[in-house]
């Protein structure tokens, strides 16, 4: 019975050296589930929309001539195109002169008594209506006259730019005018606006006057290019003329628009024997 325990202890203690002697078991490795990269997709180019053969672009539109392609400068009658251009064309013509100085300035339909007709010869009894296109070269206004079905015709009269074609055409007129109109809102205590223009014309006086001479002053004789001026203020009316800088103040009564006549030439006679 000993000996049965004896050799039952040594064999618990054998196996208890065996099992402490024994290599550590490796630690389990982990699972990996293998998954396949995702591909990044590559940005494809999208086809060209083909262009529809009824669209146009820009390089292919072409300006149609009409009227409105051509501004006046004064509201205006229209006038198709073609007819100002050549208008223009047969004024540089006549004038000598390039087609790029000359502009267009306005046209008004008219109806004329035959007899006040300048261009015109009558032809018939009555009235007729047309128009009336005017153009511009430097200050100085060109008239055609068409009548009816008629061609144009070139009007040999001439006028100055006057009132709103002259400040349109002339930026010296409209500073001076705006200086006028400053000085005498400024004088009555008034806003600017308050003060309107009436008639601005150029002007070419022939002594430094400037057509407003003060009694018993003496002056010198010269062709002096300038304007003439007229606002109004209320129920009152301001008259100025200047040369191409100054700006007189000229009182009602006081202007000279027309130089005064010359003295008849001296004729000597020599007596009969």
């Amino acid at each position: 019975m000993n000996l049965l325990k004896g050799r039952l202890w040594w064999g618990i203690l054998l196996l208890a050296t065996l099992t402490a002697c024994a290599p550590a078991l490796p630690e389990p490795v982990p699972t990996v589930t293998l998954v396949p990269p995702t591909e990044t997709p590559t940005a494809t180019q999208p086809l060209p929309t083909p262009t529809r053969s009824d669209l146009l672009n820009p390089s292919d539109l072409v300006q149609r001539a009409t009227a409105a392609a051509a501004e006046a400068l004064l509201p205006s009658a229209s006038v198709p195109l073609d007819d100002i251009e050549a208008l223009k064309a047969l004024l540089a013509q006549a004038l000598e002169l390039d087609a790029g100085l000359v502009r267009w300035v306005s046209a008004e339909v008219a109806r004329w008594p035959f007899a006040s007709t300048r261009c015109h010869r009558p032809n018939t009894i009555g009235r007729v209506d047309g128009l009336r296109v005017f153009f511009l070269v430097g200050t100085t206004v060109y008239e055609f006259q068409k009548q009816g079905d008629a061609p144009y015709r070139f009007c040999r009269e001439t006028s100055e730019a006057r009132d709103e074609l002259l400040l349109a055409v002339d930026p010296v007129a409209a500073e001076l005018v705006r200086l006028a109109q400053q000085r005498v809102a400024t004088q009555l205590d008034l806003p600017v606006r308050r003060v309107e223009w009436i008639t601005v014309e150029a002007y070419r006086w022939w002594d430094t006057s400037l057509g407003c001479p003060l009694a018993g002053q003496a002056y010198d004789v010269a062709d002096v290019p300038g304007y003439r001026i007229v606002l109004q203020a209320g129920d009152t009316r301001y008259a100025f003329h200047t040369d191409a800088e100054r700006l007189f103040p000229c009182a009602e009564g006081a202007e000279v628009l027309r130089p005064p006549a010359l003295p008849a030439p001296t004729v000597e006679t020599t007596p009969a024997p």
